[in-house]
C-alpha cells in the first residue's frame, strides 16, 4: 500500500523516523507563520490610522488597499504552484518559492516610495510567491506522514500560523510604545514599519536553507 511504502522509505533514509518528521513538519511549517503574519499586519495597519488625522487616514487606507491587493497574489500563486508541485515535486516547489519570496521581499522594499500601482504589483508578487509556499506546504507534510500521524504533523502546520499571528502583533505592540514613535509625528511605528517586510524574509530564509537537507515526498524518490 502506499502508507507503507512512504513507511519503509521514511525508514529507510533515517531510521529515527519520528523525530525526523517533526523537525520537517516544523520548517515546512514556516510558511504558515507567514500568512499568519501578513494577514495580522494588515489587520494591525488597518487599525492603526483610524485614530490619527485625516492626511494619516487617508495615506493608511492607500497603505491598506496596497496590502490587500495583495491578497490576489496569494490565490494567483496558490493556482500555479499546484503544476509546478506536479512537475518538481512539493519540496523543491517550497524551496523555490522561499528564495523567490526574498527576492520579490528586497524588490518590494525599492518600491515603497514609487507610485501606486507600482506598490500594488511589487506587493502582489511578494504575496504570489506566499501563496505557492502555504500550497506546497501542506501537500508535502501529507505525502511523507503516516495516516495514523498525519493529523498531529499537520497540526504544526496552524499551530505555527497562531505564532505568525502572534509575533506580528507582538512586535507591533512593542514598536508602538518604544522611544521616538509618538503619534504626534508618525502614522504608525517607525520601528514596526522598518521591520514589518524584513521578518517574513528571514523565516523564507530558513526554509530554503534548511529544506534542501530534508527528502523529498516518497513518490517523488
Amino acid at each position: 500500500s502506499y502508507c507503507a511504502f512512504v513507511d519503509g522509505k521514511m525508514r529507510e533514509l533515517y531510521p529515527k523516523r519520528e523525530r525526523f518528521v517533526l523537525l520537517i513538519a516544523c520548517i515546512v511549517s514556516i510558511s504558515g507563520a507567514i500568512l499568519g503574519y501578513e494577514e495580522t499586519s494588515t489587520c494591525l495597519l488597518s487599525s492603526s490610522h483610524s485614530s490619527h488625522s485625516h492626511h494619516h487616514r487617508v495615506q493608511g487606507y492607500v497603505d491598506l488597499q496596497i496590502l490587500s491587493l495583495g491578497y490576489l497574489g496569494i490565490g494567483i500563486g496558490a493556482v500555479l504552484s499546484l503544476p509546478f508541485a506536479d512537475m518538481l515535486g512539493r519540496r523543491y516547489t517550497l524551496i523555490y518559492s522561499a528564495l523567490a519570496h526574498i527576492l520579490m521581499t528586497v524588490y518590494a522594499c525599492t518600491r515603497l516610495s514609487d507610485a501606486y500601482w507600482e506598490q500594488v504589483i511589487a506587493r502582489i508578487l511578494v504575496d504570489l510567491t506566499i501563496g505557492a509556499m502555504v500550497t506546497a506546504a501542506p501537500l508535502y507534510l501529507s505525502e511523507i506522514t503516516l495516516g495514523f500521524e498525519r493529523g498531529s504533523v499537520c497540526c504544526a502546520y496552524y499551530l505555527f500560523f497562531c505564532g505568525g499571528c502572534i509575533l506580528s502583533a507582538l512586535l507591533y505592540s512593542l514598536s508602538e510604545y518604544s522611544p521616538g514613535n509618538g503619534e504626534e509625528n508618525s502614522k504608525e511605528p517607525k520601528l514596526w514599519a522598518n521591520i514589518y517586510p524584513v521578518v517574513p524574509a528571514v523565516g523564507s530564509l530558513f526554509m530554503a536553507v534548511l529544506l534542501p537537507a530534508t527528502p523529498e515526498s516518497p513518490r517523488w524518490l
